[in-house]
């Protein structure tokens, strides 16, 4: 995509809410059950919700992304999702994807996860980064979250996105199972940063590691794992990833 007015949509969410929605279980007696998916369905209800967020936002070209992959946090810290190995993927998993690539423009990009892939292309500012993943609110640019239609597009600045940012690195996060830093919630660190300026954030951030008896290392770490890409970050040859960094 050369570019931008586009709704840039994170693909994974809807794909594991249809899917699961779509699902039944049989009871087949004698103690044996099935389950099984109806894509028809799938792909009646995905449409619609494409639909609805193109109505939405008064937007009509979408590009979807897809996560692929093994996860490159995943080499930073080896306990980065891990929690989620054990969880399951809906039986139409493969064929709902399939049937995104073959309707829509899609793009996946190996190792990086779909939000990764909006924040690389919110260096368009007239795309809109489609997403129900509070995470996006680390990236600057135009957001419209589809469990949230009533509140629109909203325009996330530079200095939003950073603040949210460093809010992640201290809280952590369960979902994606990195810690943040101990002992500290959203309302510590919303505490933390009150009155701060841009530049004086991340020394406090670092001092805050450091009364729970952690370095600088380790609150960097847990940024880079909060970090969603941004544009420049990712060599489209080589495969590098750019990792955060303070300075």
């Amino acid at each position: 995509m050369k570019t931008g007015n586009h709704l840039v949509i994170d693909a994974d969410i809807p794909v594991y809410q249809i899917g699961f929605s779509c699902e039944s279980a049989v009871d087949w007696g004698d103690d044996f059950w099935s389950l099984s998916g109806d894509m028809n369905e799938a792909r009646e209800l995905f449409t619609i919700w494409v639909n609805n967020v193109r109505e939405a936002t008064g937007m009509d070209n979408v590009l979807m992304a897809l996560t692929s992959g093994a996860n490159w946090r995943a080499k930073l810290c080896p306990t980065y999702k891990v929690n989620r190995k054990e969880s399951r993927k809906p039986v139409l998993f493969n064929p709902l994807r399939d049937f995104i690539r073959h309707n829509w423009m899609t793009t996946e990009i190996d190792t990086l996860e779909a939000d990764d892939i909006l924040g690389l292309y919110s260096s368009f500012p007239t795309n809109v980064l489609v997403s129900a993943d509070k995470d996006l609110l680390t990236v600057p640019g135009r957001h419209f979250n589809p469990m949230k239609p009533e509140d629109g597009i909203i325009v996330v600045t530079p200095e939003m996105a950073y603040r949210y940012h460093m809010t992640q690195t201290l809280t952590g996060d369960s979902t994606d199972n990195y810690k943040g830093c101990p002992g500290v919630g959203p309302k510590g660190a919303e505490k933390l940063m009150d009155g701060l300026e841009l530049e004086e954030i991340w020394p406090a951030v670092v001092e805050r590691y450091g009364k729970a008896g952690l370095t600088e290392d380790d609150a960097i770490l847990q940024a880079r794992l909060a970090y969603i890409m941004r544009p420049g970050d990712y060599d489209y040859e080589t495969g590098e990833v750019k990792l955060w960094n303070p300075r």
